[in-house]
């Protein structure tokens, strides 16, 4: 279901980004001046470590998906895309979970642990490539406020499509490992499965690819079929919002992750190059931890 409507969750991480914004006008900006890059994100690190091996505690999730553009050249194109995927351009999908996790795992399904929930999904941030990340801003004042950016990294269409059609389908086992390689700098810090998965989902590329034989079409109008010739996925700069407490435990993260399709797509009997992005919005609010 298409929803358009801002969550209390969202409108506290502009908040925070705005604030973040002003505050490093300011003279408060110990962390920064003081850590090197790679020191800051330990501190980020430390926090997802401390939270996923807590025990006790609220976690409110928010997913938003929004289709942010579609440029080609041939308007039609265009429409014929957005009816395939099902949004137009500027259509927001959002969706809310919460998990109430009582001796380290949820009350509703005990399938869901901290460990697993947290991003990066069943796994601490152990190792990362520091070229790759770099702090856009860390300030502490008794609490800990601070925002990354992942470079950004590509993969072949295909290759992405091969990774995640297991995920797609809903298969509990599948290559971590080959996922993880389509964007290894990010998986790092977030669960690149998902991301991908859920951005593919929302594309429609399903429709528009298949076997990956180039041999398949996607709906067709008016006798027009639409047919993916090539195309390179990425994920863009990634940004990381991080609130973290005293304690040092997470209280809110956010993750924007801007995925981009640019594709050579063949409509009407010609090649017309179209790029595609969608912008994955996921806030996660940490709540009532227990000693």
């Amino acid at each position: 279901m298409k929803k358009t409507r801002i969550s209390k969750l969202c409108v506290a991480v502009l908040v925070f980004s705005v604030l973040c914004g002003c505050s490093n006008l300011g003279k408060n900006n110990q962390i920064q001046n003081a850590y090197s890059d790679k020191e800051i994100v330990d501190i980020y690190a430390n926090a997802v470590k401390n939270s996923k091996n807590r025990t006790d505690f609220n976690l409110e999730i928010t997913t938003s998906l929004k289709l942010e553009s579609i440029s080609s050249s041939a308007n039609l194109l265009k429409d014929m895309l957005e009816s395939v995927m099902g949004y137009k351009v500027g259509d927001i999908k959002e969706s809310e979970s919460s998990c109430r996790f009582s001796n380290g795992a949820d009350s509703a399904d005990a399938s869901k642990t901290p460990l697993n929930v947290i991003q990066p999904a069943g796994a601490y941030i152990d190792n990362f490539n520091v070229s790759a990340v770099t702090v856009n801003y860390a300030e502490t004042d008794g609490e800990t406020m601070l925002s990354l950016k992942i470079a950004k990294e590509s993969e072949n269409l295909d290759t992405v499509m091969n990774a995640v059609r297991p995920v797609l389908n809903g298969q509990d086992n599948y290559d971590k490992t080959a996922v993880n390689n389509l964007a290894p700098n990010h998986s790092d810090f977030i669960d690149v499965g998902d991301i991908l998965s859920t951005s593919v989902d929302i594309l429609g590329i399903g429709a528009l690819m298949g076997s990956g034989s180039g041999e398949t079409f996607g709906k067709p109008s008016a006798n027009r079929p639409i047919k993916i010739m090539n195309g390179v996925c990425s994920v863009d700069d990634t940004e990381i919002q991080a609130m973290i407490n005293e304690n040092g435990l997470l209280e809110s993260v956010s993750v924007t992750a801007p995925v981009e399709l640019n594709a050579n797509i063949e409509f009407m009997g010609n090649l017309v190059n179209t790029t595609i992005r969608v912008i994955v919005f996921q806030n996660y609010a940490f709540s009532d931890y227990k000693q």
